[in-house]
């Protein structure tokens, strides 16, 4: 199993230990990783996290799945109109740019994360997210766990149509209007007979008695109505994703890297109260104030493959994390190092997608999938 860097060069490289628990000031290293002292090739498989803050989903431009929008025509053929030359590329420019980081189509995808060319998770990223200091979040990579695996699934349900409402439907989606109507006809002695079973059965619940139209029909008639029952599609279902890892460390820099994962994980998973710093003195950001309090960051997961996405593994869009659980004692008993790391310490993490997943995601021209 195995775990490290993505598209960072000097992967094969130790990164000093952090010095003291949840050190991620500026002075920490850019990514945690256990085991703390694993080396990467191209065949070792592992998993990478990162964090963004998040970006509101209608905070998009472009159109359809991930389609861009062309450095914004519409502003563009005005600029072009009004300022020329030099300035006038330079403002394109720097309105393409801003697309760039709002995200493209419904995917909100950016090719400006810092990832290699067909390794861009879609998904409604912000900035990359900051720690004490304004220090970047570490990256996290850990092992491949014992349960790796994905779900798919999407609502389908039985909708009872009357009659009446199935002879509208067949005129209107089969285009038949001649026998639509014929059919209708035909209907009308049935129809009638479960009007009056209808009337009666209103009569009797007057009368305090519990007695439906189908009662009625089949205890007359041996008949009840045809409730006409299909099969309709009632929309896809967003995947939740979780894992478990066992950490048990080896030394006392493992010790500090298991600790700060755990302290990352937490951290990423709450939001952020508004008058943190107790000054309030942005009015623009609103997250200065009492008022209101700021939505968690978001998570980047990458299953890897050496430097690139795992081809045979399933990736997932920006998720959101909704539980972090942590055992300090998953062997059944309390026990701590000189220092008081825990001896072991499993982490358990549940994550919801927060985009769908589409036909056309999987369709697409690259050697990895959602």
């Amino acid at each position: 199993m195995a775990m490290g860097v993505t598209g960072v060069n000097d992967a094969k490289k130790q990164a000093d230990s952090l010095t003291g628990a949840n050190n991620l000031d500026s002075a920490a290293k850019s990514t945690v990783r256990y085991p703390h002292d694993l080396n990467i090739s191209s065949e070792t498989d592992y998993m990478q996290f990162d964090f963004y803050t998040y970006n509101p989903p209608f905070n998009r431009t472009g159109s359809g799945l991930n389609k861009p929008q062309n450095n914004n025509a519409v502003a563009n053929m005005g600029i072009a109109a009004t300022v020329a030359g030099p300035a006038g590329a330079a403002i394109q420019a720097g309105i393409s740019l801003t697309n760039i980081g709002k995200g493209f189509g419904y995917d909100q995808v950016k090719d400006k994360l810092g990832d290699e060319k067909g390794n861009e998770i879609a998904g409604n990223f912000g900035k990359p997210a900051r720690g004490r200091g304004g220090a970047k979040i570490p990256s996290i990579q850990l092992f491949m766990p014992q349960d790796v695996s994905t779900s798919y699934a999407t609502n389908w349900g039985g909708k009872e149509f009357g009659n009446a409402t199935t002879g509208i439907l067949n005129v209107v989606g089969g285009k038949d209007l001649i026998n639509g109507m014929v059919e209708g006809v035909t209907s009308i002695p049935a129809g009638l007979n479960a009007l009056g079973a209808d009337v009666l059965a209103n009569l009797l619940s007057n009368a305090n008695q519990s007695v439906t139209q189908d009662d009625i029909l089949g205890g007359t008639s041996a008949k009840v109505k045809n409730p006409n029952v299909e099969l309709l599609f009632g929309g896809p279902r967003i995947r939740n994703v979780g894992f478990k890892f066992k950490m048990s460390a080896r030394t006392e820099d493992e010790a500090k890297d298991i600790h700060n994962i755990c302290h990352i994980f937490k951290m990423e998973s709450l939001p952020a109260y508004g008058n943190a710093a107790g000054d309030g003195k942005v009015p623009a950001d609103m997250t200065g104030f009492t008022n209101f309090i700021k939505v968690p960051d978001l998570v980047r997961m990458k299953m890897m493959k050496g430097g690139k996405l795992h081809p045979y593994l399933s990736q997932y869009k920006a998720l959101a994390l909704t539980n972090v659980d942590i055992n300090y004692t998953p062997d059944g008993s309390y026990a701590t190092y000189i220092g008081g790391y825990p001896t072991a310490v499993e982490l358990s993490i549940q994550m919801v997608e927060t985009k769908i997943v589409y036909k056309e995601n999987l369709m697409q021209d690259q050697e990895w999938s959602y």
